[in-house]
């Protein structure tokens, strides 16, 4: 490559022009698959930390899916949240599928905590949580039935697989998990007031929703406290506060 016309030097023979014809091709195409690679991975990147900032700024620089929520149906009415919840489904199937041609994407860390995939994940998957558990099902049936919600569901859970079996992570069943029963329907309860507060009709049996918000959380916490350690944070710091503190018991209804 770095004697392409570049000096006098060069082929006389008709099998030694061919070969020179040859190795330019090849050079100039390894350099222009390589340069297009880091455009992409970059360009891929950017997407990525788009994606995480936007929740974070929605979520009032909380990462609490609860509060996610209360700004997208303030007062009860989620005609504009739905299109965040649509656009937040579609930003991570495009993610999943950006890892999965550029793995390297996975060794990108950033200081912000909420940058990390696993905050993302976590924010994402905690708000599918709580729409489908905590929501009343005679006004936001529609919600809970909606492609975009089941979307946002099965992405989020691909991406946090892929990520868990493709990459060196911590083995969910041996990291020293934070994760409790208890802990959740507190945090379920704690979710639950601040849905009511922003004027958002929640489910009337709310020990039945609290329950199986338990069992489906339980199925992805275990992924995302194996993979917080893998980009350097630990859980408490991709997690609320609020949803780490035990407060004894459920709140008053």
């Amino acid at each position: 490559m770095s004697i392409v016309g570049a000096s006098d030097y060069g082929p006389t023979s008709a099998a030694y022009k061919l070969l020179f014809l040859f190795d330019s091709l090849v050079g100039m195409s390894v350099m222009s698959l390589t340069v297009t690679y880091l455009m992409q991975v970059y360009s891929a990147l950017r997407s990525r930390n788009t994606v995480a900032l936007s929740v974070h700024a929605q979520s009032g620089e909380t990462g609490d899916a609860a509060e996610l929520l209360a700004r997208w149906g303030p007062r009860g009415r989620f005609d504009g949240g739905y299109n965040n919840l649509s656009n937040l489904a579609g930003e991570i199937a495009a993610m999943k599928e950006t890892h999965h041609f550029y793995p390297v994407l996975f060794y990108f860390r950033f200081e912000d905590a909420f940058y990390a995939p696993s905050r993302l994940l976590l924010v994402a998957l905690d708000a599918a949580a709580l729409v489908r558990t905590a929501l009343d099902p005679r006004e936001l049936g529609w919600l809970q039935e909606s492609a975009a919600l089941a979307e946002l569901e099965r992405t989020s859970a691909l991406l946090l697989r892929t990520l868990n079996q493709n990459f060196p992570v911590h083995d969910a069943t041996t990291v020293e998990s934070m994760h409790s029963p208890e802990r959740w329907r507190v945090r379920y309860w704690q979710a639950l007031l601040r849905l009511r507060e922003a004027g958002i009709a929640t489910r009337a049996d709310a020990d039945a929703g609290a329950r199986e918000y338990v069992e489906r959380r339980a199925d992805w916490e275990p992924g995302i406290e194996a993979l917080a350690p893998a980009h350097g944070f630990r859980v408490d710091q991709v997690e609320h506060p609020e949803q780490r503190r035990m407060s004894g018991g459920a709140p008053k209804r």
